[in-house]
């Protein structure tokens, strides 16, 4: 009696073999924070120059990578630092977490651009 395989022929890839998926989550991990750092470097370097077209960069930065993210988890199989697969919920805690440290890190950027002017 032949034995049976217990893969399915037409089943989806398994996560992070897509080219395209690695491709987005490269996108938000690393393209979007290190923009994320290079802009807050620039904020600091221009002594508190607010609303400056560096300041707009940082706020894009902060939208890219939360819209990325979320298309990563949505349509991408997305997946935690674990590998296990990502949730909505794991998008929205992401989403809140990235959102309040760009604030800090912005005002952050910002008061010590003005100290040391």
């Amino acid at each position: 009696m032949a034995t049976r395989s217990n893969s399915n022929p037409t089943s989806t890839p398994p996560t992070g073999l897509t080219g395209s998926g690695c491709l987005i989550r490269m996108l938000w991990f690393l393209v979007a924070h290190a923009v994320l750092l290079l802009s807050a470097a620039i904020i600091v370097a221009q002594h508190s120059k607010f609303f400056s077209p560096v300041d707009a960069v940082f706020c894009g930065a902060v939208i890219f990578a939360v819209v990325i993210r979320y298309l990563d988890i949505r349509f991408f199989r997305g997946e935690t630092a674990t590998g296990k697969p990502a949730t909505m919920r794991h998008w929205r805690r992401y989403a809140i977490l990235l959102i309040l440290v760009s604030l800090i890190v912005w005002s952050a950027a910002h008061a010590v651009g003005h100290y040391t002017a």
